[in-house]
């Protein structure tokens, strides 16, 4: 839906029309004009996810290519960074699945509980690891 200039609520389209520039008509539809970073936002909400999909690897050599022009050493540290944070995460995620399993499995709570220890003293380690070097990994983009 397109939101233009010199319309206003409960107004006919030849109304809108004689409405002149400067009127109190455009000073009250002003806020409703569309922004300038919404003017893809239609083209965007019908593009496909394959087309998207086939975009991306374009995309992310070209923020690489950026980032390396701006600051060599911060877009290593940024990539390294950000590959470490994903593997510890999948080893958090295991961790995580090893406890569920073995308190969900039958038999009496407690043991149960003991059951699950082991999977649960690995998991605090994995997940202090990430948040550690999460100030580093975000130092280049402003976050």
């Amino acid at each position: 839906m397109r939101i233009t200039a010199g319309w206003s609520l409960g107004r006919r389209a030849d109304q809108a029309a004689r409405a002149e520039p400067g009127s109190e008509a455009d000073e009250l539809t002003a806020e409703l004009t569309a922004s300038y970073w919404r003017a893809h936002d239609q083209r965007l909400a019908e593009t496909g996810f394959f087309a998207i999909a086939r975009q991306l690897p374009g995309l992310i050599g070209q923020a690489i290519r950026l980032g390396w022009q701006a600051n060599r050493r911060d877009t290593v540290a940024t990539i390294g960074l950000n590959l470490a944070s994903g593997i510890l995460t999948g080893f958090a995620l295991l961790a995580t699945n090893g406890v569920l399993e073995a308190l969900f499995e039958a038999g009496p709570t407690t043991e149960r509980v003991r059951a699950a220890l082991p999977s649960r003293s690995a998991r605090p380690g994995s997940g202090t690891s990430r948040t550690s070097h999460w100030p580093t990994a975000t130092a280049g983009n402003g976050s």
